[in-house]
């Protein structure tokens, strides 16, 4: 439990600072989930990172959470906070989408629009709006409804669902 603590209090922020704005490719986030798997106990080389996260063994936090959290959210907070028009929102969004079509679109992401996007995609979220979320699950959000803190719990339901769908997946469960 102490080595979770300090691995939750000193790596992951250090790994996951400024990661609103580029957000993470897929490389780096599965990356930082060994890291604090094995930071926390050193004798799961060569066991399940997914498993061990999803038992949140020794206190485990899946660093995936702050990384995928970072980009709605702070897309969410300024939807909530209504910092820019939601017209040229709805725009800048069409554009994010229509850029990243095709291989590898994490090596096209250059801001936290599209970051916002290719992070929803990882989920199976689909962004119907500026101001509208479609969840993996079928629930509709709208972003000037419900505050950012929301949306943040709902983005850990969401990475949890989706490390059992890959875990299942793996294991043919």
């Amino acid at each position: 439990a102490n080595r979770a603590r300090i691995a939750a209090a000193s790596a992951c922020p250090v790994a996951t600072y400024g990661g609103c704005y580029p957000g993470y490719a897929d490389h780096y986030v599965k990356r930082l989930r060994r890291m604090a798997v094995l930071a926390v106990w050193p004798p799961a080389r060569f066991r399940s990172s997914s498993i061990l996260l999803l038992l949140q063994a020794g206190g485990l936090r899946d660093p995936a959470v702050i990384a995928r959290q970072q980009p709605i959210v702070t897309w969410a907070s300024m939807v909530w906070n209504r910092r820019q028009d939601f017209s040229k929102l709805d725009r800048v969004l069409d554009w994010a989408q229509e850029r990243l079509v095709g291989r590898q679109p994490w090596r096209k992401c250059c801001g936290p629009t599209q970051a916002y996007v290719l992070t929803c995609q990882r989920l199976g979220w689909v962004p119907v709006s500026a101001t509208t979320l479609r969840l993996d699950n079928g629930k509709l959000i709208e972003l000037t409804d419900v505050p950012p803190r929301i949306v943040g719990d709902e983005v850990r339901k969401a990475v949890a669902r989706c490390t059992w769908r890959m875990v299942c997946e793996v294991y043919s469960l």
